[in-house]
């Protein structure tokens, strides 16, 4: 497991690996606890652009590379003023034996497993927000890019 202690002040009390459930995804993702905060660090798997077509859309639209992940404070703190899907903003950004990480604020809420069944208008602004996260669930793509999970709070 990483270290990721120098991204925190404080000692790291519990560090957890969170799996999307399925193989070959883009990032690494934990879950840690210190006696000050619980957040989300995140880092890149790729190297490069990659060629895919979700992630070169992604680049194409945002003109971020997945791969840099400071890149996202930009984006996720943007959409998480403007948008009605909870994005988590980034706290701090850091750099690990060369590698990016990006430490940000942990959302509340449970992820759902499924997009089947849904309400009608889910995804809209309401008690019921929607968090970007990276994970495959039910009803979405099956392989490869992160997908809109929902939570529901």
């Amino acid at each position: 497991m990483a270290n990721l202690q120098p991204l925190f002040q404080e000692p790291i009390i519990r560090q957890i690996a969170l799996s999307p459930g399925y193989e070959d995804h883009a990032s690494d993702v934990w879950l840690v606890q210190t006696s000050r905060e619980e957040v989300v660090v995140r880092a890149s798997r790729m190297a490069g652009v990659p060629d895919q077509d979700f992630w070169y859309g992604c680049n194409r639209m945002f003109g971020v590379d997945p791969a840099r992940v400071h890149e996202l404070e930009r984006i996720n703190n943007a959409l998480h003023r403007w948008s009605t899907i909870a994005v988590p903003r980034v706290i701090r950004k850091g750099v690990i034996d060369e590698r990016e990480f990006v430490v940000v604020e942990k959302l509340e809420g449970e992820v759902c497993s499924t997009f089947k069944n849904q309400p009608d208008g889910a995804a809209r602004q309401g008690d019921n927000r929607r968090t970007a996260h990276a994970s495959n669930v039910e009803g979405g793509p099956s392989a490869g890019p992160p997908t809109l999970s929902c939570r529901c709070s």
